[in-house]
């Protein structure tokens, strides 16, 4: 490069500087994102909508003083800790749950809520710290019971029955109850159903509670996937509230009755209610609600299936690159076509007189056959285990617990169990 050009590139380098506080000559990432993103800080910024905590009190600060040297003294018994590190410790449950609540349990279900988007589906940019813990089970039997924690699985059958509600508080206080379900309305997917509604509750005695509108199980139309159902506690600021304007007709099973918006419900009694306390599951279709739909809604059973994405659109090329090429032939094929093949290949392995082999044990410890390619060896291993589209291999029954399940692994095909 000639020296004249060199001088040329160094001029226009210096009046590029000298214009940079003027003039932005390229777009920086900030300014790319804030094209695709508008984000505006006082429209969009969230607001706590419960009640303001000091954290950091002088009680907080011994109490983490304590914790702080329990655990230590907890870190040097050896002996501890090697059951620790083998799975032989035991501990009270109990006694964990009430030192969790004592401590940081606020941060922790605001930060499960916020994982699963609960606060924003409520209410869009409001969220609040709780101030209790919200303990709430099903009863199963006169022993048993299916706790709701922060987001776990349960199954629609174990939901069928009012549950039980648990919660700490004084002596005049007043709370109301809402359990919503923000994933299962069938015509507008921003609205909820209403599942249940109590309200003037006298501290934590919900049977004394006026009931505005009656419990009704949870519901997921099939092949929906997992649906949210959210209990949410109110505390009352000014005595008892009056809640007509939301009452049900008692014990109705009507979809277009019961169907509700947090947020709405909120903005109209925000003054008179502040939210304290929450907690939520997931759930999803079981045959137990088949009777559900048909006898007491009264309706078919609503049936989604996954659409793949249209072959047409997808470009089949000649040598995809980081694909197996089996795998990539199987993207262009009928989904359908793939399950009729896995069927008639478990289909042609039964004998009608004689019961279904329970297949292997230890399926990948079982030799691949030698000269075996990787992809053969692949899809060898996926039949062995009964994974991805070969998991129609496996056996299964109407009867609860009858399914075999060797593993439950999670590929491009999807889940085992789906």
């Amino acid at each position: 490069m000639s020296s004249i050009a060199v001088l040329q590139m160094s001029q226009k380098y210096f009046q590029c500087d000298a214009r940079r506080e003027k003039t932005f000559l390229y777009k920086t990432y900030i300014l790319t994102r804030s094209v695709l993103n508008p984000w505006n800080q006082e429209l969009h910024a969230r607001v706590n909508i419960g009640f303001y905590e000091r954290w950091k009190t002088p009680q907080s600060k011994k109490l983490a003083k304590q914790r702080l040297a329990q655990w230590k003294i907890l870190k040097r018994n050896h002996e501890r800790m090697a059951l620790a590190k083998s799975g032989k410790l035991l501990l009270d449950y109990d006694k964990q749950k009430e030192i969790w609540a004592e401590g940081n349990f606020r941060t922790h279900i605001k930060l499960a809520a916020d994982h699963y988007k609960i606060f924003h589906d409520l209410y869009e940019y409001g969220y609040f710290f709780p101030t209790t813990v919200l303990n709430v089970r099903y009863p199963l039997n006169e022993e048993e019971f299916a706790p709701v924690y922060m987001g776990n699985i349960m199954s629609a059958s174990d939901t069928a029955s009012v549950p039980e509600v648990a919660y700490a508080a004084e002596e005049g206080e007043l709370f109301t109850l809402v359990m919503t379900s923000l994933d299962s309305h069938l015509e507008v997917p921003q609205n909820e159903y209403l599942h249940w509604l109590l309200t003037n509750i006298p501290g934590n005695d919900i049977s004394k509670g006026t009931s505005i509108c009656d419990y009704m199980r949870p519901f997921v139309p099939k092949g929906a996937g997992y649906h949210r159902f959210v209990f949410v506690l109110y505390k009352h600021m000014k005595g008892e509230i009056d809640l007509s304007d939301e009452k049900r007709t008692p014990k109705t099973a009507s979809l277009r009755e019961r169907t509700f918006r947090t947020l709405d419900f909120y903005r109209k009694y925000q003054d008179t209610l502040t939210p304290c306390a929450i907690s939520f599951f997931q759930c999803k279709w079981d045959d137990s609600l088949m009777d559900f739909f048909h006898n007491i809604l009264e309706m078919k059973v609503p049936v989604f299936e996954h659409i793949p994405l249209d072959k047409d659109k997808l470009r089949f090329k000649k040598w995809p690159e980081g694909e197996s090429f089996n795998e990539y032939i199987d993207l262009f094929r009928d989904e359908k076509e793939i399950a009729e093949e896995v069927y008639c290949k478990r289909l042609k392995a039964l004998n009608p007189f004689q019961e279904e082999s329970s297949g292997l044990k230890f399926p990948h410890a079982h030799a691949f056959p030698q000269g075996t390619p990787s992809w053969y060896r692949t899809e060898i291993s996926r039949e062995r285990s009964k994974m991805g589209k070969y998991r129609h291999l496996r056996r299964f029954s109407l009867y609860e617990g009858s399914e075999e399940v060797n593993v439950k692994p999670y590929d491009r095909y999807g889940p085992l169990e789906e």
